[in-house]
């Protein structure tokens, strides 16, 4: 088939152009020059990659390369062979455009690739036009079981995701050391919420294909989200970044990581910069780096204008709505447009604790105590709580109800002891309206803020941070 074509064509020319590389192009990792030639032709022949190179990286790979015409030349019509690889015309026009000399040595592949496309064209045809899924679409593609596109495609026609799984296990059944089945389906597992088949199978991944950046992010964010094992979920992150440094996911989900786990917010805006530029409409990139500049690095107005752009694109999403709301309130712009968001968000996702604790803090501070109450007691009911939000809660009760303020100050301090805080939880609006409410024990109170947000704060409850822009 055209695959076997193009691999041994692109032997030729690595061998020509990458005279140090140790391997073959077989050996080549997705972001090099393997993946660069046939991810096209992987697409139109049922091969699912998640991630794909744009078409320029094709001529990065050829840095060491002088460009000249003929290298230019070469390097076009391999790469027409790939991105159009059933456009015959196409690929005839850009052979014959080749000079005599050069033709000559590319005539094989060129009347392979004349007899491959009738082949290829048949499996497209089923690919395209099978109204056939899942199980029933196995038998559709014209395409052998010892091919492990096979799997790929029946796992991705497939109408339940229950399906996929199987299937791809079928499909390790007959292949059983194939990198990318192992890979998709720890995918799969993934989305399924089963974390321990899921790490099974990305370590028979990574043992098979060490050099797979895919491998090692995936790895990395089940390590930092599921195994909470964050040194070892670091080492992947870097090594896919090692491998990639700008992959579509990797440098969103190494950001994510710095940001909240390491706090190392200067290096995890560098990696939000490099996720955005790989993909400027990712929603979670977008989410996340403006929790970033919004309260660590104090950049409002770019916080703002990333929150506005994800509510674009998301504009009835629950956590994005959430973090408008939480925006406006904790920067005092609209308490009572952060209220609309904030009830549309909890509709939309009612057992989330976070979004019942920010609600709370609203409502504490626009004097609806009561209603605020309720919502610090239905976050409570998550048994996913964490120890930051009780002790969050504690504040607002010292802060906003007098007769809880003893147990409450207990609380906070026992909390605080252990080395529970919240760092640059901006909590001004709460306490300008326990001042202007007359609390007694403003000193304590600001003292408490300081240590819970580790941010300092001025006698008018302003916390005191050095902004980069201001709203």
């Amino acid at each position: 088939m055209l695959y076997n074509t193009v691999t041994e064509l692109g032997n030729k020319l690595l061998k020509q152009y990458c005279p140090d590389y140790p391997g073959s192009i077989t050996t080549l990792t997705k972001q090099t020059f393997r993946e660069m030639l046939i991810y096209s032709i992987a697409l139109k022949t049922g091969i699912e990659y998640k991630y794909l190179p744009d078409e320029q990286v094709l001529y990065r790979a050829f840095r060491k390369a002088d460009y000249s015409t003929a290298t230019l030349e070469k390097l076009s019509f391999l790469y027409y062979a790939c991105a159009d690889s059933l456009d015959a015309f196409k690929i005839q026009k850009q052979y014959e455009r080749l000079k005599p000399s050069q033709r000559a040595q590319y005539t094989p592949y060129w009347n392979r690739f004349v007899k491959d496309i009738a082949s290829e064209s048949a499996v497209l045809h089923t690919i395209h036009h099978t109204r056939k899924v899942g199980y029933e679409a196995l038998n559709e593609l014209a395409l052998r079981r010892s091919d492990y596109r096979y799997w790929l495609r029946a796992a991705k026609n497939a109408t339940e995701l229950f399906q996929s799984i199987e299937i791809l296990k079928l499909g390790l059944k007959e292949l059983p050391d194939n990198p990318q089945i192992h890979k998709n389906l720890s995918v799969a597992l993934n989305d399924a919420g089963r974390y321990a088949e899921e790490e099974k199978y990305i370590l028979k991944a990574l043992k098979a294909n060490p050099h797979d950046a895919d491998l090692h992010s995936n790895y990395g964010l089940h390590l930092h989200r599921v195994s909470k094992d964050y040194d070892k979920a670091e080492f992947h992150f870097r090594e896919a970044l090692r491998l990639c440094p700008e992959h579509i996911n990797n440098n969103g989900h190494y950001a994510w990581f710095l940001h909240q786990i390491r706090n190392r917010y200067q290096e995890a805006q560098v990696q939000y910069e490099i996720a955005l530029k790989t993909n400027s409409n990712s929603p979670s990139v977008l989410l996340n780096y403006s929790l970033l500049l919004a309260y660590h690095l104090f950049d409002l107005n770019k916080a703002l204008l990333l929150l506005n752009r994800v509510k674009e694109l998301l504009p009835n999403d629950p956590w994005v709505l959430g973090a408008l709301a939480f925006f406006y309130t904790t920067y005092e712009i609209n308490f009572d447009l952060a209220e609309q968001w904030y009830i549309k968000a909890i509709n939309g996702d009612p057992n989330n604790y976070i979004k019942h604790t920010n609600y709370a803090q609203l409502l504490f501070i626009i004097g609806k105590t009561d209603q605020a109450m309720a919502e610090l007691e239905l976050a409570k009911k998550s048994k996913d709580i964490s120890e930051e939000s009780l002790l969050v809660h504690q504040f607002y009760l010292y802060c906003h109800r007098t007769k809880h303020w003893r147990n409450a100050k207990l609380n906070i301090q026992k909390m605080l002891d252990q080395g529970i805080a919240s760092p640059h939880l901006n909590l001004t609006a709460n306490l300008k309206t326990a001042i202007r409410d007359g609390h007694p024990e403003i000193e304590t109170l600001l003292k408490y803020a300081s240590l819970i947000s580790q941010m300092p704060y001025s006698k008018d409850g302003k916390m005191i941070y050095t902004p980069l822009s201001v709203v």
